[in-house]
């Protein structure tokens, strides 16, 4: 972690992976909260750079998650803007990964399909799902495109 190249400006983060099956932890909800706050429980992660995220509560008693000492940044208002939108991306692909895996699919985050990288693949009884969490703007050419891609390279169906 020596230079600040490798430093993740996410802060304020209310969720992060769990370390066993990349499983989206809202620490806001009492149950998460109860298991990995103050237990000294290792092992929650950053949705952005993977590494180790601690909970703890702010003055105004929110719940959130933080890295450790030294692996953030206090980079600039808009730096932080771009992070926490990025932060919310990638939120929504484990989110939409554990609705799959909870309504029967085998799901991953980011798995290369062919030449492309689907948001989310899953398989549910033998049929591929390729999910593209869309967050900033996108043409419909360029949506076409990306959905005949992911056809050819075996997607049955494109979300």
């Amino acid at each position: 972690m020596g230079d600040n190249q490798d430093l993740c400006v996410a802060y304020k983060m209310n969720a992060a992976l769990d370390p066993y099956r990349d499983h989206l932890i809202d620490i806001r909800i009492d149950e998460n909260w109860e298991q990995w706050h103050g237990i000294g429980k290792p092992g929650l992660r950053c949705v952005l750079c993977r590494r180790v995220v601690t909970p703890f509560l702010s003055t105004q008693r929110n719940r959130f998650v933080r890295h450790e000492s030294g692996e953030g940044t206090s980079a600039s208002t808009s730096a932080k803007r771009t992070a926490h939108e990025s932060f919310l991306h990638q939120r929504c692909k484990y989110w939409v990964a554990d609705q799959l895996r909870e309504a029967g699919a085998i799901a991953e985050v980011e798995q290369q399909l062919g030449d492309r990288r689907p948001d989310v693949l899953a398989i549910r009884d033998g049929r591929r799902f390729a999910v593209e969490v869309q967050w900033s703007s996108l043409s419909f050419a360029a949506a076409q495109e990306r959905t005949a891609d992911l056809r050819r390279a075996g997607a049955d169906e494109v979300m």
